[in-house]
């Protein structure tokens, strides 16, 4: 059985900066999403760029391990998605489906190349 996990743990060392624009986090900010078992859903929001990371982090047998993602998402458009249902095969399928029966209701993505000189 894995260690009872505190996220807060004395040798627990957080990156204290935004990774898009560098500057310090008020870890004050820092918020537990979710828990469950060994893992906390955990997100933090840059105050001068406005730009989060949403992280799960794991306790296990060899450590904790962390995932992050940089995201555009309120704390609260976290909550209401954590909180939805998961997105199912079928869910998939149907949309290629649909896709397929009407390419156009989704503009394709253009690509604009630049050249200097």
């Amino acid at each position: 059985m894995a260690p009872q996990f505190n996220v807060f743990h004395s040798n627990l060392h957080l990156n204290g900066r935004c990774p898009v624009c560098n500057t310090m986090y008020d870890l004050q900010k820092f918020k537990i999403i979710a828990e469950h078992d060994q893992n906390v859903l955990t997100y933090i929001q840059c105050t001068s760029c406005g730009s989060a990371v949403l992280s799960m982090m794991t306790a296990g047998q060899q450590g904790l391990q962390a995932v992050g993602l940089v995201t555009d998402l309120s704390v609260d458009e976290v909550v209401a998605f954590e909180r939805s249902e998961a997105v199912t095969s079928d869910d998939v399928l149907g949309l290629h489906a649909l896709l397929e029966k009407d390419s156009n209701i989704i503009p394709p993505f253009t690509f604009s190349s630049t050249s200097k000189g």
